[in-house]
């Protein structure tokens, strides 16, 4: 019942936030549309930011899972275009209020799982191709992750920021330009020194 309740006030206001800005409604306002009462809210969450936040981690549960089965890098990244393009409303909301954060976070996250992991498998492949022995650290392997994640995370944002009207396909292909190979070029100056 409790999962229920939470997930009836997360879609009240995600249709609250297609008819209004997010820093506009009030928990009264949420309540009264979901027929509940205030202690029902309070009961599940402290504050709105609060439930913000469970939307954001149930909502981009399914990206997460997602992370965890063995795809391209660029099918990931496509799926969570796709789902910030459906759910662009929501997503804009958050965006022009005081919980901007909390979804830059959040796709913070996303992206930088998603470059971990091909970062990864890009690292196996790496070194079984070299004629000598390839190491990197820890350290470094992780500020390659940063890096490419960080520059994923801000080409993102300004598509999704200029409206998203470049469609994902061929802001696929873009990505894909600036990420594949430059990956395992960015080894070889750390490793050449």
């Amino acid at each position: 019942m409790a999962n229920y309740t939470k997930k009836v006030l997360s879609i009240t206001l995600q249709e609250l936030m297609k008819e209004k800005p997010l820093n506009d409604i009030t928990v009264q306002e949420l309540v009264d549309q979901a027929s509940m009462n205030r202690k029902t809210f309070y009961y599940h969450f402290h504050t709105l930011s609060d439930l913000l936040k469970w939307c954001l981690k149930e909502d981009l549960k399914p990206l997460k899972i997602n992370l965890s089965h063995p795809k391209l890098w660029s099918d990931h990244v496509k799926s969570i275009l796709y789902f910030l393009k459906d759910n662009k409303y929501f997503f804009y909301s958050m965006h022009y209020s005081n919980y901007d954060s909390e979804m830059r976070l959040y796709l913070k996250e996303l992206t930088e799982q998603t470059v971990a992991l091909y970062e990864n498998q890009t690292w196996q492949n790496f070194i079984s191709k070299q004629k000598y022995q390839a190491e990197l650290t820890d350290s470094q392997r992780n500020y390659i992750v940063k890096f490419f994640s960080g520059a994923l995370f801000t080409l993102i944002e300004d598509w999704f920021l200029s409206g998203m009207n470049e469609p994902i396909d061929a802001f696929i292909i873009i990505l894909k330009k600036l990420i594949n190979q430059n990956i395992c070029h960015t080894y070889k100056v750390f490793i050449e020194g």
